[in-house]
C-alpha cells in the first residue's frame, strides 16, 4: 500500500483487486509504515532525514514539514538486510479507510507495532518463544534500536462486507471446540470436497487476542 499511494488511481486499483479476491466476511490484513510516526519523527529532526543503525528515512521535499495533499508524499526508506533505499509514499490512514469503504472494505483494526507487540508479549507463551526463535528478544527484552525500528510500522485489518457464503454452511452446521495450543498456519478449505475437520485461527470482535479453535464440520 505504501507503494501504491503515489496516486489515487493506484490505490483504487489495488483495493479493487483485493475486494475481487475476497469473499464476503474475508479479511485484508497488512503492515505498512505508520504515517503519524514518520511525520512526527520528521518534524523532530533538524532536516529531512532520521533513523538509527537499522533504518534510514529521507523525505524528498518538505520545507515546512507540513503536508496538504493525500497522495504522492514520497520518502526514501532503507532497512538493513531488507529494503535497499527505495521510494515509498505516506499512507494517510483516513484517506485509505474512506477509499476502502467504497470497495466494501470496513476497517476493523489499526494498531502501531509497539502496541501490537506489547499485546502479544503480554499474552505469554507461545508468542514469547516465537520471538526467541526469531532472535528478536535479547536478555528478556528488545534492544532500543529494534524497538525504535518497530515503532515505524502499523498493522491494519479490513473486512469485506456482506453475507458470508463461507463453505455454504449454516451456523447450526458448525460447532466450536476450544484448543489451548496456538498454530500459526491457517487453513481455509473452499472446494467441494467432503471436509472432516480443519484448524483455523479466529480473531474476536474486540481484536484483543487471537483465539485458536478447532472447527468441526458436521455432515
Amino acid at each position: 500500500m505504501h507503494y501504491a499511494f503515489s496516486c489515487e488511481e493506484k490505490v483504487r486499483r489495488l483495493l479493487e483487486n483485493v475486494t475481487e479476491r475476497l469473499v464476503a466476511g474475508g479479511f485484508f490484513i497488512g503492515t505498512i509504515p505508520d504515517s503519524n510516526v514518520l511525520v512526527r519523527k520528521l518534524r523532530a529532526s533538524s532536516g529531512l532525514e532520521f533513523g538509527n543503525e537499522f533504518y534510514r528515512v529521507v523525505f524528498d521535499d518538505s520545507s515546512s514539514k507540513t503536508f496538504t495533499k493525500p497522495f504522492g508524499i514520497r520518502y526514501h526508506f532503507y532497512l538493513e538486510s531488507s529494503v535497499l533505499d527505495i521510494p515509498e509514499y505516506l499512507v494517510v490512514m483516513p484517506v485509505f479507510e474512506k477509499l476502502a469503504k467504497g470497495y466494501g472494505l470496513e476497517l476493523q483494526l489499526v494498531m502501531n507495532f509497539h502496541e501490537f507487540i506489547t499485546m502479544y508479549l503480554s499474552a505469554g507463551s507461545p508468542f514469547i518463544s516465537l520471538f526467541h526463535r526469531m532472535n528478536i528478544l535479547q536478555d528478556g527484552g528488545l534492544s532500543p534500536e529494534f524497538w525504535d525500528t518497530a515503532y515505524l510500522y502499523t498493522v491494519f485489518a479490513m473486512k469485506k462486507q456482506g453475507a458470508s457464503p463461507w463453505l455454504g454452511l449454516s451456523p447450526e452446521s458448525i460447532s466450536y471446540v476450544d484448543n489451548t495450543s496456538f498454530e500459526r498456519k491457517v487453513i481455509v478449505m473452499m472446494d467441494d470436497e467432503e471436509l472432516d475437520s480443519e484448524r483455523i485461527t479466529f480473531v474476536d470482535k474486540e481484536w484483543n487476542e487471537m483465539i485458536p479453535k478447532r472447527i468441526k464440520l458436521q455432515k
